[in-house]
């Protein structure tokens, strides 16, 4: 599975066991008998995994709980949610599905949920997803895969004598650091992202337009720096965060965490945006790529194809 990310720090745990975790056995009698297939009728099927909430009116949903680390507890390969989750953003309506017929669950005032981390398999029509085969778990400790580090390494070459020197007080480089963020925001038609290199002296600034428009002025601000060309700027991401996040997907998908980052091929960006989203698959990717041109990164969905 692809990792799932959240952004700005809060939403770290947001959605953990968003689309990860491994099948268990089988519960035939909460929900239909017919086993998960590619389609049915023409839709496509997916998978989800997460905890499933039955609240006091006998709605059902699957939820991706936010949660402190504190409240998984791990029993030999199963996971354990305490107290009840509840259900956040992070959830989708489910239909078909006998909750009461599900064995280990778990009531806490007016909710009643599965005590581990259970996987559906069904059709997805924009708002519900609808069983069409057995629920199955418990399932295994989730564990999301990590994607490689970002190369943080600067792609100016060294001049013959060196770097500059850093600032020699700290109020010197503090005014060096404010210098460029003015810079930045004075450029923000054109500035496309920074970063600092391994050794957190060498900034490595990026800007749409040619390099050398700017290498002069910033060398001056803050001499450790180097200027690189970008793809895109960071306005034009921060525009495709707000398209998104107001609801502009089709079927029903939305965006549940993102974050700006710097991308695996620093070449197509540097930065992209990257998004956990409701539902990914095919004709998502194919929807993202012709609207944002490789701008969004998916990194995970509560839905993926079965």
């Amino acid at each position: 599975m692809k990792r799932l990310i959240a952004g700005l720090g809060v939403l770290a745990l947001a959605g953990l066991l968003a689309g990860c975790g491994s099948g268990g056995n089988a519960v035939d009698v909460a929900g239909p008998s017919a086993t998960a297939t590619t389609s049915v009728a023409g839709e496509r099927v997916y998978v989800a995994t997460g905890v499933l909430v039955e609240s006091a009116d006998g709605s059902v949903a699957l939820c991706q709980p936010s949660f402190a680390l504190a409240d998984i507890a791990v029993v030999g390969t199963a996971t354990t949610i305490s107290p009840p989750p509840g259900c956040d953003r992070l959830s989708i309506p489910v239909h078909g599905i006998n909750v009461e017929a599900l064995p280990a669950m778990v009531t806490s005032g007016d909710q009643t949920y599965t005590e581990s981390v259970v996987t559906v398999t069904g059709t997805w029509n924009g708002t519900t997803l609808t069983s069409t085969g057995p629920v199955t778990g418990p399932n295994e400790q989730p564990v999301l895969t990590p994607e490689p580090d970002p190369d943080f390494s600067v792609p100016c070459t060294e001049p013959p004598t060196g770097w500059p020197p850093m600032a020699s007080t700290l109020a010197d480089y503090t005014a060096g650091i404010q210098g460029l963020k003015a810079y930045e925001a004075d450029h923000a038609d054109t500035f496309a992202g920074s970063w600092s290199g391994p050794d957190q002296e060498t900034l490595v600034e990026a800007f749409t337009d040619d390099p050398s428009n700017h290498q002069a002025d910033l060398a001056a601000i803050y001499p450790r720096v180097c200027v690189i060309r970008g793809a895109r700027t960071l306005a034009s991401l921060e525009a495709i965060r707000a398209d998104l996040t107001a609801g502009k997907m089709p079927n029903g998908n939305r965006v549940l965490t993102s974050a700006t980052e710097l991308a695996s091929d620093r070449a197509s960006g540097p930065f992209v945006l990257r998004v956990t989203l409701v539902v990914d698959d095919p004709d998502v990717s194919a929807w993202l790529q012709s609207q944002y041109n490789g701008a969004v990164a998916v990194d995970g969905a509560i839905l993926e194809p079965a």
